[in-house]
């Protein structure tokens, strides 16, 4: 008996019975329906929240309050009356009713109340009276509150003029000036230490080059003379070098007086030639002359020569001696075939690092069965819904295969894309994608995890001979279809990648790190790299590809993209000297010293954000605009894609980008522009959005392991030194404010009328943006006009 009351329709429709009680209370009270449950929510809230103000209702709040619910009702009934109402009472009293019964009224009271005034109802001056009413209730209601805030007010304004306060100010301002006066003591020992320390390593490096004995072969560990031995080769050294010094003096005297021998025998031919000519032959012409003249000058020149050879015994020695400068000048091309040595030495080093690794057949043939047993489920779960598809083909990549698959007439693509966790599901497979339709085919892709992946080892993708032929030509991985991916950094021409943790982000930096250091040389190519993380880098430190050493610290890194600005303006310069367009035009140029390309690797984009928001979104906007022809290119990396790390100006000036996995849609359309990176599998599947292109391209990328990555570094390590440029962590000391934004001033004036200083105190007043607001904000912090806690600086320091 129990039983059959819940079941079927004895059970009572709970949703409608709540609205026709919901609709019967707006009958009763119309608007008055929300101002009651707000009023009721309120006071249950002040009376929860406000331990220590209890509040009593006593009999005029009550009263004020029915007023004021009264009042508010006839005030809607009366706004709600267009025009004069009709002179009989009966008509008068169902027109208000009409209205009451409204919702969107005064409600059924509202009416009721509004009927003795029917006459007056329609009036101007009755709805001042009711709101003059509604706000005479109101003061009575609150009149606690409103005392009390007065008293909370009073009582502050006494605190502010007391001794006790400005007593506090007073230390607080010494403690300001205090703090301000220690960090400019430190700032400037800092810059003492690190003076003497720079100075210092180049005494050491110095003495290490003097010490350093030479090497037989090029991976020969590094000897050094010590002691009285070191004494020895030092005196030893300055002998030579002033009997050099004696060799070249002489040389230069020998030769001037070969040089005026010859012009002596010029003279005394020219003598002759001219008196023969007029005693025996006469005039002859120009052309027989200079025949003759050329035949005795021969005769003569050749003869003398030799008798001044036995003369001058030391000519011989002098001419090998001519010979050892051609040497000498020729170093260079010496110094490029030592090069070219090193380099092959270099070469076989690494690939002993890099061994080829290759998969088992019987794990290619298990795939090839899993596929054909997927195509069948993907046609079946296909026409369980309707759909009549055929699989027409499919691509094998290391880690998903796509099958392409087409629909018969008349059925919409979306029909099949809103089927995707069903057939995820009859796939049993973690995710799927759809690319609805492949570009370029009348067929719908879709994209499914392999049971069995297949590794893309970076070790067997190194040796590909198209790695030679790019500019900066990096490697990414296979695509869909197993084809070795391989971009070209200095046509992207700036990277943005994203990805969470574990999504393979970091490997991929190895990866494109790895490939450029095992392909070109630090001539070609230099390096800064930003690891504010401390872990994912550092292997890198020491070789002979950086410019400086791995930088931690983001104040740092924002001084080393200021240099890449103002490296960039200095190249511009060149280029425009030599007349040509491009780094590869400057570089084809002979007897030039070429220009090497320069890679900027962040590891974590939003430390520096976090830091230097304003500084490091500028350098990077102007590095990313005008950058690409003079040889510099960007590799910015992030885990947390959100719009205040990657701010429109990043976005739209790094038009190249690769996502990992992520963690929602929302992430993958701010770093995409579209969704799909959500749905990745991690460990390297990845989404490339190439520079130019408005498609997609699905990418495994290639493994290469910590283990390699030590080895690679400790190779290059071994056989060159790493040369830094200490001035690239320098801030240049002339930079100022006054160069800065046209509003810097402005902004002065602004802090000083308010007496502080926010970001969000410049949007309001300056209207404009958070980025260039937070911009300004650094430059009045650089200008000492705020100090390092954000607080505004003594009038008179200013």
């Amino acid at each position: 008996m129990n039983k059959q009351i819940f079941q079927g329709d004895n059970i009572p429709d709970i949703n409608k019975i709540l609205g026709t009680l919901l609709n019967v209370f707006m009958m009763i009270f119309g608007k008055l329906s929300y101002f009651a449950a707000a009023s009721m929510l309120t006071f249950g809230l002040l009376d929860i929240v406000s331990g220590e103000i209890k509040l009593k209702f006593h009999k005029s709040k009550i009263i004020s309050y029915i007023v004021i619910f009264l009042s508010l009702s006839m005030l809607f009934i009366s706004r709600s009356v267009t025009v004069k109402m009709p002179s009989l009472f009966v008509e008068a009293t169902r027109k208000l009713l009409e209205l009451g019964f409204n919702s969107n009224s005064g409600g059924f009271i509202g009416a009721l109340i509004s009927m003795p005034l029917y006459r007056y109802i329609h009036l101007k001056q009755l709805q001042i009276v009711l709101i003059i009413i509604i706000i005479i209730s109101l003061i009575v209601l609150l009149k606690e509150f409103i005392v009390l805030g007065y008293e909370l007010l009073v009582s502050l304004f006494k605190y502010y003029g007391s001794d006790d306060y400005k007593k506090k100010i007073k230390i607080l301002k010494a403690k300001k000036i205090a703090e301000r006066e220690e960090y400019i003591y430190q700032k400037a020992k800092r810059k003492e230490d690190l003076k003497e320390r720079v100075v210092e390593s180049r005494k050491n490096k110095l003495g290490f080059e003097i010490a350093k004995k030479p090497k037989e072969t090029i991976f020969q560990k590094t000897d050094v003379y010590a002691g009285d031995e070191l004494k020895k080769k030092e005196k030893e050294w300055l002998e030579i070098y002033n009997r050099k010094i004696e060799d070249d003096k002489e040389k230069i005297d020998i030769e001037k007086h070969l040089k005026t021998n010859d012009e002596n025998q010029k003279n005394n031919v020219e003598d002759e030639l001219e008196i023969k000519n007029i005693h025996e032959y006469g005039v002859k012409s120009n052309f027989e002359f200079e025949q003759v003249e050329t035949t005795l000058h021969k005769k003569q020149v050749v003869e003398p020569s030799k008798e001044e050879l036995q003369e001058i015994p030391e000519e011989e020695s002098y001419y090998d001696d001519i010979s050892e400068e051609i040497e000498i000048s020729d170093a260079p091309e010496i110094s490029e075939l030592q090069d070219y040595e090193y380099d092959d030495a270099l070469k076989k080093s690494i690939d002993q690092i890099f061994v080829q690794k290759t998969m088992d057949s019987s794990k290619r043939a298990e795939i090839e069965t899993y596929i054909k047993k997927n195509v069948v489920h993907l046609e079946s779960v296909l026409k369980e819904f309707g759909i009549e598809a055929k699989v027409v083909d499919y691509r094998r990549g290391p880690t998903i295969t796509r099958y392409e698959l087409t629909i018969p007439r008349g059925i919409k693509v979306s029909k099949v894309t809103s089927l995707s966790d069903d057939i995820a599901m009859s796939l049993a497979a973690e995710s799927i994608r759809i690319e609805a339709p492949i570009p370029g085919k009348s067929a719908i892709g879709i994209e499914t995890p392999n049971k069995i992946k297949e590794p893309v080892h970076f070790s067997n993708i190194i040796r590909n001979k198209e790695l030679e032929k790019g500019a900066l030509n990096i490697i990414l991985g296979k695509d869909i279809v197993g084809r070795d991916k391989i971009i070209d950094i200095a046509k992207m021409p700036h990277l943005l990648i994203a990805g969470q943790t574990g999504s393979g982000k970091s490997v991929a930096v190895n990866t494109l790190i790895s490939t450029l250091i095992t392909k070109k040389s630090e001539r070609e190519v230099k390096f800064i790299m930003v690891d504010p993380k401390m872990v994912e880098l550092m292997p890198y430190n020491g070789i002979p590809h950086l410019l400086v050493p791995v930088i931690i610290d983001p104040k740092l890194a924002a001084i080393a993209l200021k240099w890449a600005v103002n490296e960039m303006e200095n190249r511009y310069r060149t280029l425009m000297e030599k007349g040509v367009r491009n780094i590869e035009g400057y570089n084809s140029l002979k007897n030039i010293e070429k220009m090497p390309y320069i890679v900027i690797i962040i590891d974590e984009l939003a430390d520096l954000m976090m830091v230097a928001a304003g500084t490091v979104e500028e350098s990077i906007a102007r590095i990313a605009q005008k950058a690409r022809a003079i040889g510099i290119h960007l590799v910015v990396a992030t885990q947390r894609p959100s719009t205040d790390v990657i701010t429109g100006m990043i976005k739209a000036n790094l038009p190249s980008r690769i996502s990992f996995a992520l963690r929602s849609q929302i992430d993958s359309r701010t770093i995409l522009d579209t969704p799909g990176a959500e749905k990745l599998l991690g460990q390297g599947d990845m989404l490339l959005l190439e520079n130019g292109s408005s498609k997609l391209e699905r990418i495994q990328g290639a493994y290469i392991s910590d283990d390699e990555v030590i080895k690679l570094t400790t190779a290059l390590k071994k056989s060159r030194k790493a040369v830094y440029r200490e001035e690239i962590l320098f801030e240049p000391e002339d930079s100022t404010g006054d160069e800065g934004d046209p509003l810097f001033q402005e902004a002065i004036n602004v802090i000083r009328e308010e007496g502080k200083a926010s970001i969000s105190l410049l949007q309001r007043k300056l209207k404009v943006g958070f980025n260039r607001a937070s911009r300004i904000f650094e430059q009045l912090k650089e200008n000492g006009i705020i100090d390092e806690n954000n607080q505004l600086q003594e009038m008179n320091e200013i």
